[in-house]
């Protein structure tokens, strides 16, 4: 927790308790790396109904691999659900810390952080928007001279990787299922859903890294709050013994 202890400097800093995302980032984490084994199958299958694209699973018409990757679709897209819960969680954290880590003006409020990526056409920018300003406001780096902190004017590469990868891998999974609706085209199906996974696993290891590293921004940053309002603390007032 980020307390205030009463000096001018303390108070620009602190405002609210601070609680840090490291759990929800964990669990985030490992949600993503189970979609990641699971895009590892789909490459493997995806490469024998290429090589052999006749071994039939018995009378129901599909080919074995066509019928172990629609099981594991359903491992993955169970995966996948939880993640997007998760993740959203940890980005609401994400935003409720940020008072107490003297961050103002911000372009989002919590809830909004949550909201954009609900919102047709405005969540294919906005979560993006999101996303880059908490790791921004994360920066822990401050001035402890002049009391305020500062916060870096940009955002790496990785975060258009990210976004960019995740918007291809969703529109080629929506080729992906007209392909394989059409007995015309569904030999094409292992090819679109290589592509597909190539994007979608880059742009979790990408989400992976972001998560990771906005989390340990804002502990850092928490901690050298915290050490400098211990700091600003007047010194305690002498002790004068009785007997003199």
């Amino acid at each position: 927790m980020v307390a205030a202890y009463g000096s001018p400097m303390t108070d620009i800093f602190t405002s609210g308790t601070y609680r840090s995302a490291k759990t929800l980032a964990l669990v985030v984490v490992v949600l993503f790396a189970v979609q990641l084994g699971c895009y590892a199958l789909y490459v493997v299958l995806a490469g024998v109904q290429i090589a052999v694209p006749n071994i039939q699973a018995g009378d129901s018409g599909l080919t074995i691999p066509f019928l172990l990757i629609g099981m594991i679709a359903v491992v993955e897209g169970l995966a996948r659900l939880a993640t997007v819960v998760m993740f959203l969680v940890w980005l609401f954290r994400i935003y409720t810390n940020f008072p107490a880590l003297g961050v103002r003006n911000l372009d989002f409020s919590p809830g909004w952080a949550v909201g954009w990526w609900f919102i047709p056409f405005a969540n294919l920018l906005k979560p993006y928007q999101v996303v880059t300003e908490a790791w921004r406001e994360s920066d822990p780096e401050f001035d402890p001279e002049f009391g305020y902190l500062s916060s870096s004017g940009g955002s790496s590469w990785q975060f258009t990787a990210w976004w960019g990868t995740f918007i291809l891998g969703n529109i080629t999974s929506r080729v992906g299922d007209a392909v394989i609706g059409d007995p015309a085209t569904v030999s094409l199906y292992p090819y679109v859903l290589v592509l597909t996974v190539l994007f979608l696993s880059v742009s979790a290891m990408l989400a992976i890294w972001i998560v990771r590293n906005t989390t340990s921004r804002q502990d850092v940053r928490a901690t050298r709050i915290r050490q400098t309002a211990k700091n600003d603390q007047p010194p305690p007032p002498p002790i004068f013994d009785k007997d003199l």
